[in-house]
């Protein structure tokens, strides 16, 4: 076990944005799976597909928050409320996206609404990283003289 720690921690020095995007797909797949249980409970009570994305984004987004902050970007010295602000005005317009998505899928493309949580995060996900390492949760630089 020992070694394995060892490897983990030698490929995050030597790799760190690889280890975050690693790190940033497991919350983004257990992300998923609160997104589709949200998504096909509401579906289920034969909600409209429009309704039950926007109830399965926003139940992953508030998850896929908590658990970038705290451990994807380990965002310590960025102030939590400025980093939400940011996260949700990201996943804001990432959800749009989604819902203009949604509506390509079932209605252009006639892809099975069961298909489109995982569809939609498939699409989601580079932008998302993206957007969370360099602009929700990027710490700001030290300068020289301090």
């Amino acid at each position: 076990m020992a070694s394995f720690k060892k490897i983990v921690s030698a490929f995050r020095k030597r790799y760190p944005t690889l280890y975050q995007l690693a790190g940033f797909c497991a919350v983004g797949a257990s992300g998923l799976l609160v997104m589709m249980a949200a998504y096909y409970l509401f579906l289920a009570f034969h909600a409209d597909k429009q309704v039950a994305n926007l109830a399965g984004f926003s139940a992953s987004t508030a998850y896929a928050y908590l658990m970038n902050f705290v451990f994807v970007f380990q965002a310590k010295t960025v102030p939590p409320k400025r980093a939400a602000v940011k996260f949700f005005a990201l996943y804001i317009a990432l959800y749009f996206f989604s819902a203009y998505m949604v509506h390509v899928f079932t209605d252009l493309l006639h892809i099975s609404v069961l298909l489109i949580p995982i569809l939609n995060s498939i699409l989601i996900t580079p932008p998302s990283f993206l957007g969370s390492k360099y602009w929700v949760f990027r710490e700001k630089e030290k300068s020289l003289g301090a």
